[in-house]
């Protein structure tokens, strides 16, 4: 069977929130059938919309869309003797003109009265069905554009054999939809499959959801809707993109006979309860005295880090119970951070979490082979060391799990003891002097507190005995010898 061509004109493309719609305007006529024979010849004027009386769409901004239809040589149209009764004719057009043609064939049967209407339907044997879309035109035209007309008989013999009917004004069964898909406001949407459900969409010939499958993903996408509840509808729409599944509602009074565009913006939900997977929330850095700048969330969905910011995926908003908070985190104290999608995603999640006090840094010093007296060091203790000698301090982080670059050395007097970013210390003169080592969360993750230790060295003059103070009180410098 020879399918009927759809063209399909758009002055431009739909990016509203909002449905279209369109109605048709179908002509009529008159015809009669010749003498009885074996089975009687009829033919039926019939019209659907064409190029000549096409389907007006309703305005969007003022820009019109149009979809017409046209008769093909070998197709076929089913005829029933009213709505319930047995299939007494199958036609073909002929004389074909675009949207109008002529139906020719025979008919059988010798009953009839004008009180009886013959059901022409196209496509199919009556009923319909909707499963297997692949979302183009072509395939609608082929396989999903169901018609039906009823005709009223006009005149019969006295034997009841049809001698003339009306013309066959047909109608879809089902409205045509043509879906722009985004993700969010913006990103396009790749789709495949797409999957639509609504109440009105649920009858005995169509599957719940509708699961449309394009060939290769698309971002446009056509679609045959049969609405059964004629009332405003709303229509939840899945679409996969990536392997993940991204959803958007429209709601519409979805009128069978009409042509469509729609504009669907699709979105990924992080709301914990909408049954979208893959949407993982972590709350980190959450010690005492971290700063509440969204770092302490992280986001991801399915396993790709999603990204904060208004401009992208989600913002983060902290409250201590309703007020909202953007001082540093303290210990015990009760946290909800508030994430909200934004871009293409939508919805809300919170997360609740206490401040935890922080473990203190730990440095431990050992000593080197530079040191007079007894050679050992003892952590912040008194240290004694001759001029021009070197030594190095361990400041065991690798046992503490402490970054280096967290450590910093600091010399009371840089001129007379110098330390090395590495805390290599060198006695450049005699003197009393202070070295601070300071263990500081640099790159604020917050692993540990703040800590400091401070070491006091005395330098002598090369050549000159000294001892450790021990019990003295005495705090003086040490100065050159004469």
């Amino acid at each position: 069977m020879k399918t009927k061509q759809f063209f399909l004109m758009a002055a431009a493309l739909c990016a509203s929130a909002v449905f279209t719609g369109c109605s048709s305007e179908l002509a009529e006529s008159v015809q009669t059938v010749a003498e009885p024979q074996d089975g009687y010849p009829i033919s039926i004027s019939a019209t659907k919309a064409g190029s000549d009386d096409i389907t007006r769409a309703l305005s969007l901004n003022d820009e019109t869309n149009t979809l017409s239809t046209s008769w093909s040589v070998g197709e076929k149209v089913y005829v029933y003797k009213n709505d319930d009764g047995e299939k007494v004719a199958e036609l073909t057009p002929t004389s074909i003109s675009g949207a109008s043609c002529t139906l020719s064939g025979t008919i059988s049967g010798t009953d009839y009265s004008t009180s009886d209407k013959l059901h022409l339907y196209y496509l199919k044997e009556k009923g319909v069905g909707y499963s297997g879309q692949h979302g183009t035109i072509a395939d609608i035209a082929a396989n999903f554009d169901f018609s039906k007309a009823i005709v009223d008989i006009e005149e019969v013999t006295a034997n009841g054999v049809i001698l003339s009917t009306g013309g066959a004004t047909f109608e879809r069964q089902q409205a045509i939809t043509k879906f722009t898909l985004t993700l969010g406001d913006s990103y396009s949407a790749m789709v495949s499959p797409l999957k639509i459900s609504a109440t009105g969409l649920t009858d005995a010939s169509a599957e719940s959801p509708l699961t449309i499958t394009p060939t290769v993903a698309t971002n446009t996408i056509f679609a045959a809707l049969r609405n059964t509840s004629n009332t405003e509808q709303t229509y939840t729409f899945v679409g996969t993109v990536g392997g993940l599944d991204w959803t958007g509602t429209k709601k519409v009074n979805l009128e069978n006979n009409k042509y469509y565009l729609a504009g669907v913006k699709l979105y990924r939900d992080i709301t914990e309860t909408t049954g979208v997977t893959g949407i993982n929330v972590i709350a980190n850095n959450l010690k005492a005295g971290a700063t509440l700048n969204g770092g302490n969330i992280s986001v991801t969905d399915n396993g790709n880090p999603m990204t904060q910011g208004t401009d992208n995926d989600y913002t983060v908003v902290y409250k201590i119970g309703e007020n909202v908070t953007t001082d540093p985190v303290v210990s015990g104290t009760t946290y909800t951070a508030v994430i909200t999608g934004t871009g293409k995603y939508k919805g809300e999640r919170t997360v609740t979490f206490s401040g935890t006090s922080l473990p203190d840094a730990v440095i431990t010093l050992s000593t080197g082979d530079d040191y007079v007296a007894d050679g050992q060091i003892l952590a912040q203790g008194s240290n004694t060391m001759k001029v021009g000698a070197t030594a190095t301090y361990n400041d065991g982080s690798e046992d503490q799990n402490i970054p280096a670059g967290d450590i910093t050395y600091t010399s009371s007097n840089s001129t007379g003891l110098t330390i090395g970013g590495d805390g290599t210390i060198t006695a450049n003169s005699a003197g009393t002097y202070t070295i601070t080592i300071t263990a500081e969360d640099a790159d604020d993750t917050d692993e540990y507190n703040k800590t400091s230790i401070t070491i006091t060295v005395y330098v002598q003059q090369s050549g000159m005995g000294g001892t450790l103070p021990g019990t003295t009180t005495e705090s003086s410098s040490w100065t050159d010898a004469e």
